[in-house]
C-alpha cells in the first residue's frame, strides 16, 4: 500500500469517472469495455512500438522511461527485470554511480515483488555497495538507502538491525531535505516498521505527524485506513 499511495489514488477516480457503466442499463449485459479496460489495447499497442523502439535505440531515455511506466502500471515485473538487466548490463550506457545504484534496487524490488527472495537480497546488497561510492548529496538517494534497509530487514527474517537503520535513514531523510516531494512516504515507511516490531504507539504517532503534510483527501484516507488498522 506504500507505493500504491502517491499518486495511483488520483488516477484510479479518473478512471473511475470516465468509465461507462459496469452494465447495459437495457439488456443487463456486461458492457465489453468492462471486461477489457478501455485503455487495454491502446496501451498495448504503444507498449509493442516501445519495446521495438527501444531495440533500435536502447540508449533513447524517454523511450525507456515509458516503457518502464507502462511495466509498472501492469504490475509486469518480468520485463521490467529484463529491463533493469539490460540496464546494469549494458557497458555502452557508462552510467554513472548515482544510477546504478537506482537501477540495481529497481531491479531488486521487481525481484521481491516476484517473490525470487535469493536475487532480491543480492541485488539490494549491490545496491548498497554502489551507495558507499555515491558523492552527491540527494534526498533521492538517501531515501533510497534507507528503501535498501527497509527491504533487507523484510529479507532477513525480520532483524532489528536492518529497522533501526531504515528508520535512522528515513528520519535523516526527513530532516535533511524538508522540502522532499515524496517526504509522506518517509513517514510511513517508518510507521510501518514500526508496526512490524508491534510497536503501535510509535506507529500511530507518525501516522499523526504525516496527516499534517499529506496533500489531498486520497492521501489522508489512506493514513486514516493505517490507523485504523494499527
Amino acid at each position: 500500500w506504500l507505493l500504491r499511495l502517491l499518486g495511483q489514488g488520483e488516477d484510479y477516480i479518473d478512471n473511475m469517472n470516465t468509465a461507462p457503466p459496469l452494465y447495459d442499463p437495457y439488456t443487463g449485459m456486461p458492457l465489453v469495455s468492462s471486461i477489457v479496460p478501455i485503455g487495454f489495447f491502446r496501451r498495448w499497442k504503444k507498449k509493442i512500438k516501445l519495446e521495438r523502439d527501444l531495440k533500435k535505440n536502447p540508449l533513447n531515455k524517454d523511450i525507456y522511461q515509458e516503457i518502464e511506466n507502462i511495466y509498472e502500471k501492469e504490475n509486469d515485473y518480468k520485463n521490467l527485470i529484463k529491463l533493469y538487466l539490460v540496464t546494469v548490463n549494458t557497458k555502452a550506457l557508462s552510467l554513472p554511480v548515482e544510477d546504478k545504484t537506482i537501477a540495481y534496487h529497481k531491479l531488486a524490488v521487481a525481484y521481491y515483488n516476484l517473490g525470487k527472495l535469493d536475487k532480491a537480497k543480492a541485488n539490494f546488497e549491490i545496491s548498497m555497495q554502489l551507495l558507499v561510492d555515491v558523492k552527491n548529496d540527494m534526498a533521492e538517494l538517501a531515501d533510497l538507502k534507507a528503501a535498501n534497509f527497509y527491504y533487507l530487514y523484510l529479507l532477513s527474517d525480520c532483524d532489528d538491525k536492518f529497522a533501526y537503520l531504515a528508520v535512522s535513514q528515513f528520519e535523516k531523510a526527513i530532516n535533511e531535505y524538508p522540502d522532499y516531494e515524496h517526504k509522506l512516504n518517509l513517514y510511513l515507511y517508518i510507521a510501518t516498521l514500526y508496526e512490524y516490531q508491534k510497536n503501535y504507539d510509535k506507529a500511530a504517532s507518525i501516522c499523526i505527524n504525516a496527516l499534517s503534510i499529506a496533500d489531498n483527501d486520497i492521501q489522508k484516507a489512506n493514513i486514516y485506513h493505517t490507523l485504523a488498522s494499527i
